[in-house]
């Protein structure tokens, strides 16, 4: 019969890899979303300031209400 705190060692190192493991998946997943956001501001970066704010914003209704008024506008 196998040594009851063998088995328990053996469990407890079991555990430890599997939050290893998780932790390692979390922080991946994490850095990967980072890097998506920070993707999706790039591209949102309508002044080209290097940052996305209030100005960026403000340009892309700007540019969407003259897009409209285009649609419109009889030649």
């Amino acid at each position: 019969m196998p040594d009851i705190e063998e088995m328990k060692n053996k469990a407890e190192e079991t555990v430890q890899d599997a939050q290893g493991q998780t932790q390692q998946q979390g922080d991946a997943a994490k850095d990967k979303a980072s890097s998506a956001m920070n993707s999706v501001k790039g591209k949102m970066d309508a002044n080209g300031d290097g940052k996305f704010d209030a100005d960026d914003v403000k340009k892309m209704g700007e540019d969407a209400v003259n897009k409209v008024k285009g649609l419109f506008k009889k030649d």
